[in-house]
C-alpha cells in the first residue's frame, strides 16, 4: 500500500514466521518519525503480529532523549493495548546512533529480574543478530504462547554479544 511515509520508510509483513518490518530509507523529522509510528501501529493491527524488525540505519537523527521516552513511555504500551498481547521489537542502527544512545543511557545494558508485560526491545547494528534475538520469542510464541521471560518463564540470556553490543529491555 503505498502511503505519504513511503518516500522515507517501508513496511513489510512476513507471515511465516510473523515479523513485521519497516525500514528507515532516509534520515526523519520528528514528525516523519511520529507518522512512522502510526503507519506500524496500523499495520501491526491489520496483521495481529507482535515481533518487530525496525532498521534505522539510514535515519542519524534519533539523538533526542525525549523522542526516545515517547517511544518507551506512550508509543509501545500504546501498540501493546492495540494488540492485546506483548511487543517485541529489535532495532537496527548504525554505529552512530549506537554511540550516542550509549552516551544518553539508553543503550546500555539493562539487568532486571522480570521483563516487562507490554513490550520488550533490544538495539542492534547488525541484523543478524537481531534476528536470532527475536526468534526466541517468535518461537515461544509458535510453541506456547508465552514468551520468554513472561510470567511462569525465565528471561533468555540478554549479554552483550559481539555484534549485538547491548540490549535494552522495555520496562
Amino acid at each position: 500500500m503505498e502511503t505519504p511515509a513511503s518516500n522515507f520508510f517501508q513496511t513489510r509483513f512476513e507471515a511465516a514466521p510473523p515479523l513485521l518490518r519497516g525500514q528507515a530509507l532516509r534520515p526523519m523529522s520528528v514528525a516523519e518519525f511520529t507518522e512512522v509510528g502510526e503507519l506500524l501501529l496500523l499495520e501491526a493491527r491489520r496483521s495481529g503480529c507482535p515481533f518487530w524488525l525496525l532498521d534505522g540505519r539510514a535515519d542519524q537523527l534519533r539523538e533526542q532523549p525525549a523522542l526516545h521516552h515517547w517511544v518507551e513511555d506512550e508509543y509501545l504500551p500504546r501498540v501493546h493495548v492495540a494488540l492485546g498481547r506483548p511487543l517485541v521489537v529489535a532495532f537496527l542502527v548504525s554505529a552512530a546512533v549506537w554511540a550516542q544512545l550509549q552516551l544518553q543511557g539508553i543503550a546500555v545494558p539493562t539487568l532486571v529480574p522480570t521483563l516487562s508485560a507490554a513490550f520488550r526491545t533490544a538495539w542492534f547494528t547488525e541484523e543478524a543478530p537481531a534476528q536470532i534475538w527475536l526468534n526466541q520469542f517468535r518461537g515461544a510464541a509458535r510453541g506456547s504462547q508465552r514468551p520468554p521471560g513472561s510470567v511462569g518463564g525465565s528471561p533468555p540470556d540478554y549479554a552483550a554479544g559481539p555484534s549485538t553490543r547491548a540490549v535494552r529491555v522495555g520496562k
